[in-house]
């Protein structure tokens, strides 16, 4: 840091690329099913010690909250042991279920202290979030409280992740059909709706699991989104959707099981492609 605990641009840049590459790095392992290639680095670099911030900050530059993004992490390396073990016949659905329930015990602590944050309070920081609420409302109040919505949807994404780890996919289970519905009305807090941008990962997770009556919500948003080369990504996510969407049809009409096998993974790939959701 240099003087002030103010950072030199060497360090900002250098803050701002560790960001994009550990969040790349999270949401890619996500869809191929493997274990961060950084995750060794994720408790040094993301984790607060003591009264020391952590050396990143992933809110500054994507918005969301470090501790989201440690537990999807975990979720993915609890995904690829599991793969492993289904490999090998060795499952063991009890160390599963403990495994996935100390990952829910995460994300629920934190983000019951995260909803009792006064939306007003500010922060001295800024980041990235600036670019898109500038000239909506105050700057400071308007970052922080747009970060507290994003990192709450990251975490609602987060739940229904874990969910499909542990339990497969239901898309009709009571807890998933929550955390679907909690995410659609954040989204409708954003301000502008172009933040929508920075968190595609957990629009695509909400949007697979979408019930009938809500993938209107996720086509009208994205329809919203203008102009249409900026947000190209999210329609991409759109394409996902309405794939998934598509195949829970055919499934249901055939009376087949198979869909008790499909993962987020799966949902990804479902275009042909390996598409980066950030």
């Amino acid at each position: 840091m240099g003087a002030g605990g103010v950072q030199s641009a060497e360090q900002a840049a250098l803050s701002f690329a560790a960001s994009v590459l550990i969040m790349d790095d999270v949401i890619a392992s996500t869809a191929l099913q493997e274990e961060p290639r950084l995750y060794a680095y994720h408790q040094g670099l993301l984790h607060k010690v003591g009264d020391q911030e952590p050396l990143v900050n992933l809110e500054a530059v994507v918005g969301c909250q470090n501790w989201v993004v440690l537990q999807i992490g975990e979720i993915a390396v609890l995904d690829t042991w599991k793969q492993q073990c289904n490999r090998l016949a060795s499952l063991d659905m009890i160390e599963l279920v403990r495994r996935g329930t100390v990952i829910k015990d995460a994300l629920e602590g934190q983000l019951t202290l995260l909803e009792k944050t006064p939306a007003t309070q500010k922060r001295q920081q800024v980041g990235l979030l600036d670019v898109f609420t500038e000239g909506y409302d105050n700057l400071s109040t308007a970052s922080t409280s747009q970060s507290v919505i994003a990192t709450q949807i990251w975490a609602h994404a987060a739940f229904i992740y874990v969910s499909i780890v542990v339990s497969g996919w239901q898309h009709k289970n009571v807890e998933v059909c929550y955390h679907v519905r909690r995410i659609i009305d954040l989204l409708s807090y954003l301000s502008p709706p172009a933040l929508v941008r920075t968190m595609i990962w957990p629009f695509c997770v909400a949007g697979c699991l979408a019930d009938q009556s809500q993938k209107r919500h996720f086509r009208d948003f994205v329809e919203g989104l203008h102009p249409p080369a900026l947000f190209s990504s999210n329609r991409y996510a759109l394409r996902i959707m309405e794939e998934v969407w598509r195949s829970r049809t055919e499934d249901t009409d055939a009376d087949d099981s198979s869909s008790r096998d499909r993962d987020l993974a799966t949902c990804f790939r479902g275009l042909g492609e390996l598409i980066l959701l950030v």
